[in-house]
């Protein structure tokens, strides 16, 4: 037979021979028999989709069906999300699998139509290289699996994204799986959240040819939900004629009313050298809000983060050291928190929570005046 031709063509030797062509025993031998379960609970945590638009390219009618292995089919129609292209849905599903058997899985969005129900894409996981991962079952076993955000692809346009699928994947022994609580995938609550920074100082601070910097901060919110009275760039003023690359600021910084949930939240903060005729970047660092809001939005208590350092990469990427660190923290609150105990930009009142106070180290007038190249006379 095809198998005897095969085994002569490429003279098998006796070894490879005894399980080579017997799936069990190739799984036995490559795999052992103790690292897979008989069977394993797939829990399935479907966030929301992005970005998946219907046959006209306009709003779907989108749903999640998905698949394990060949037999196991799953459809979700009656989760059916009509007219958007961001479906929401906060769902777990939960299936027992054996392994390698049920190891494909594939999560398809739908377009729903009473005519005829159409594919926008789908994504495909190997649960059973999950399952041999060290590093994904790491994460796994303490329940921290990070979120995907898998993009989705059909058949139909090769190559074309079609959107993407926010979820992640837990996997369990079934006979443990009922002392493995699932996580909670409960929607946000829509609330007003509150940011603070303030910016205690800078250290490490790049000098220029004349041996000091004028050091000057600003941040500049990246946030679609923000709705605040306050403008989404601020900056602090200036610590004059630094020679050692140390400046102090004690200032605040507020972003008021950032409707919840967010898609993406985060603040960039530019470090200058201020000049007459215009300040010159030297470095800038992105500060992620999102893991801070979300916390805050659950379970409605403020987070207070620091004081800590965090770094400038340079702007100059010529320029392989950093750019300076600046001294940091940050207050997140809910709306209703922060209405009740305001506090002001800058130094401005109200300013107490902490209280802020002006410094004196590089805002003397002799520290502006030293800025400039020429000589200036001494006043009596």
């Amino acid at each position: 037979d095809d198998r005897t031709k095969l085994r002569r063509s490429f003279e098998f030797d006796q070894e490879l021979n005894t399980y080579g062509f017997n799936a069990p025993l190739l799984q036995e031998k490559m795999k052992g028999t103790a690292a897979t379960p008989m069977r394993v609970r797939v829990r399935l945590y479907l966030v929301k989709a992005v970005c998946v638009f219907g046959k006209s390219s306009g709003f779907a009618d989108p749903y999640i069906d998905f698949q394990l292995g060949r037999y196991i089919n799953v459809s979700m129609k009656n989760m059916m999300k009509p007219q958007t292209n961001t479906p929401e849905f906060y769902h777990i599903e939960e299936r027992d699998i054996q392994l390698p058997v049920d190891g494909r899985l594939e999560v398809r969005i739908m377009d729903y139509d009473d005519m005829q129900t159409s594919l926008i894409g789908s994504t495909v996981i190997d649960l059973e290289d999950r399952w041999h991962s060290t590093a994904w079952n790491r994460t796994n076993k303490i329940q921290r699996t990070p979120i995907e955000n898998r993009p989705l692809y059909t058949s139909e346009y090769p190559g074309k994204n079609r959107g993407s699928i926010e979820m992640w994947i837990e996997m369990v022994e079934s006979t443990r799986a009922s002392e493995v609580q699932a996580a909670d995938i409960r929607k946000p609550a829509e609330i007003e959240v509150e940011v603070r920074f303030v910016i205690w100082s800078t250290s490490g601070v790049k000098l220029f040819q004349d041996g000091y910097t004028n050091v000057k901060i600003s941040t500049n919110l990246d946030c679609k939900e923000y709705g605040g009275e306050h403008a989404a760039f601020q900056e602090t003023d200036i610590h004059y004629n630094s020679r050692d690359g140390k400046a102090v600021f004690n200032w605040r910084i507020v972003y008021p009313r950032i409707q919840m949930p967010t898609l993406a939240c985060s603040v960039q903060f530019c470090l200058y050298h201020a000049e007459t005729l215009g300040d010159e970047p030297i470095g800038m660092l992105d500060f992620n809000l999102q893991e801070y809001l979300q916390g805050v939005a659950k379970d409605l208590t403020a987070r207070t983060v620091g004081p800590g350092d965090i770094t400038f990469q340079s702007i100059d990427a010529s320029d392989e050291e950093d750019a300076g660190s600046v001294h940091i923290t940050l207050y997140v609150l809910t709306q209703t928190e922060a209405t009740s105990r305001r506090q002001g930009l800058g130094q401005s009142d109200p300013n107490d929570d902490p209280q802020l106070l002006t410094p004196i180290e590089g805002r003397e007038w002799g520290d502006y005046m030293s800025t400039f190249s020429f000589p200036w006379p001494d006043f009596p």
